[in-house]
């Protein structure tokens, strides 16, 4: 009487399939290994009244589920990983980080899920990035506006040799109760949760090729010079962010060159990002201060 949302291979032969149970006390997360024959091994309840989003594996020595935590409302909020039995290694609640979450994957190293930002302001949502470990324990918080005129929307994310891509839907910015998506979206994000790339494949390419930036000294002491290779006189942006994704410095320039001076920046890596009054991305990269 349940019913499954998602299936996958299992370490060692067989299947994980994930759902819900109407069994127990009411829908009721579950988790079933069967055989290659299609015999069930075990099953496991979770004692959650609600659905199961997206099983994930493999995670560890087992698997991990990103699911729903209420019957009303569909969003999977809780990530949760489990030991190659089915038992319950940690859980994690996702709001926590990310407003909406709507997809993940297992890596090596942990889990990585996206969704949206939706608290940008009332005329925006970016998408946003998470990184957890296999013990739980947030790695980096990425947050993304690749198409500033639009909400971005992913719904997608699979792994690739060099990052991660990011699929979805752009919407527009009038659509705040209900969906009308404009565009197709697709990003690449690094092994870091830098945005690599972007494209709508839809839409007009522009062919203009982004300046680049020359970045000295880095490593860095007392003070960082940014040098673009484009001349013209315009402002720009210039955001440092932390290990975390969290910003730490935010500074406005006129030209091709700017000065920062250190201030109270401690030592460590970190990124940094150049972009215009409109908000779009010019220059980015990687900065040590020593």
């Amino acid at each position: 009487g349940g019913r499954a949302f998602d299936v996958t291979s299992a370490p060692g032969g067989g299947y994980y399939i994930a759902g819900s149970s109407i069994e127990t006390n009411g829908r009721t997360a579950m988790v079933s290994k069967i055989s290659e024959t299609g015999e069930v091994l075990w099953t496991q309840y979770y004692g959650k009244a609600s659905f199961t989003g997206k099983l994930l594996q493999p995670l560890g020595d087992g698997f991990g589920l990103m699911l729903t935590n209420t019957t009303t409302d569909f969003i999977p909020k809780e990530l949760m990983r489990m030991d190659a039995n089915g038992a319950l290694i940690w859980e994690k609640d996702l709001i926590d980080h990310i407003d909406r979450p709507t997809s993940a994957i297992a890596t090596d190293d942990g889990v990585v899920v996206t969704g949206l930002d939706e608290l940008v302001s009332t005329d925006n949502k970016v998408a946003k990035v998470v990184k957890y470990d296999l013990n739980g324990d947030l790695v980096w918080v990425k947050t993304h506006d690749p198409y500033p005129d639009y909400f971005e929307h992913p719904t997608d994310i699979i792994s690739t040799t060099s990052g991660f891509v990011i699929a979805g839907f752009t919407e527009l910015a009038d659509t705040v109760i209900y969906v009308y998506p404009e565009d197709l979206m697709l990003f690449l994000i690094d092994q870091d949760g830098e945005l690599d790339s972007l494209e709508t494949p839809n839409a007009v390419t522009e062919t203009n090729t982004p300046p680049s930036v020359i970045v000295y000294p880095n490593p860095a002491s007392d003070f960082v010079m940014f040098q673009l290779s484009d001349n013209r006189n315009e402002e720009y942006e210039l955001l440092i962010f932390n290990t975390l994704g969290q910003a730490c410095a935010a500074r406005r320039f006129s030209g091709p060159g700017f000065r920062l001076d250190r201030n109270a920046l401690p030592n460590g890596l970190y990124s940094f990002e150049i972009r215009s009054l409109k908000n779009e991305l010019i220059a980015k990269g990687k900065l040590i201060l020593e």
